[in-house]
């Protein structure tokens, strides 16, 4: 992903207005990219089974940890 010159002018000025430093053109690019690839991770979508431990719920796959849901 490529970060355009305009949205690297507002990163800089962002990072300066928060931390009251200024900082290089070249680390700034590297911050940006470094960010946008959390951003990008943390975003996706979770897979549905992860090694059976990351499942979602389901009424046809009791859990059973999950008993007091079908008490209500």
């Amino acid at each position: 992903m490529q970060i355009s010159d305009e949205s690297l002018k507002e990163f800089m000025a962002l990072y300066q207005h928060e931390f009251r430093k200024d900082v290089s053109r070249e680390d700034a690019l590297e911050m940006a990219t470094r960010l946008l690839n959390l951003y990008q991770l943390i975003m996706r979508p979770l897979p549905r089974e992860r090694d059976g431990r990351a499942t979602p719920l389901s009424e046809d796959r009791p859990d059973s940890g999950a008993s007091f849901l079908k008490a209500q």
